[in-house]
C-alpha cells in the first residue's frame, strides 16, 4: 500500500511511521463462499476502526467482503463509519461498484459524505483515468464534476 501510494506521488509513509496511519491487511480470498464470514469480518473490521487511535483509515478494498455480505450488514457498516467520521476520523474506502446491487449502491451513496467513481476510458489510442465526483457533501455546486489524469 505504501509503495502504491508513493508511485502515485502521494507518499504517506511518514504518517505510517509516526503512528497516524494504520493499514489493515485482510487476506480474504475465501470469503466469497461464506456470507456469514463476510458479515462477521465486517463487524470485526468496524471494531478495529473504532478502537484505533489513528486519524486516517484506508480500507482497500472492501469488494471481497461486500460481494457476499448482507445488504443490512453493509449499510450498517457504512453508517457506523460515518459516525466515526463525526468523531474526527477520516475513513477512505475503495470498493468496486459491481459488488453492490443498484438499489444498495444508491442507498450507500446517500449515507456517505463523498462518493467518487474512478474509470479508465479510451480516447483515441490513449487510456485516460477519469474520476467522477458523484457526491461531495459541503461543496459548492460549481465544483468540477470530472477530473481526468
Amino acid at each position: 500500500m505504501l509503495n502504491n501510494m508513493e508511485s502515485l506521488k502521494q507518499d504517506i509513509s511518514d504518517y505510517f511511521i509516526i503512528g497516524r496511519l494504520r493499514i489493515f491487511e485482510i487476506n480474504a480470498s475465501y470469503v466469497e463462499e461464506s456470507p456469514e464470514l463476510s458479515n462477521n469480518l465486517l463487524g470485526r473490521m468496524l471494531e478495529c476502526v473504532n478502537d484505533c487511535e489513528e486519524e486516517l483509515i484506508l480500507i482497500d478494498s472492501l469488494t471481497i467482503l461486500a460481494v457476499s455480505a448482507s445488504e443490512n450488514t453493509l449499510l450498517n457498516f457504512f453508517r457506523e463509519c460515518l459516525k466515526l467520521c463525526d468523531k474526527e476520523k477520516t475513513i477512505l474506502i475503495s470498493v468496486h461498484g459491481y459488488a453492490f446491487s443498484q438499489e444498495v449502491l444508491y442507498r450507500l451513496r446517500s449515507v456517505c459524505d463523498s462518493c467518487l467513481e474512478l474509470r479508465i476510458e479510451q480516447v483515441g489510442d490513449k487510456l485516460i483515468k477519469t474520476m467522477e465526483i458523484q457526491k461531495l457533501r459541503g461543496a459548492k455546486k460549481n465544483y468540477w464534476k470530472y477530473v481526468k489524469f
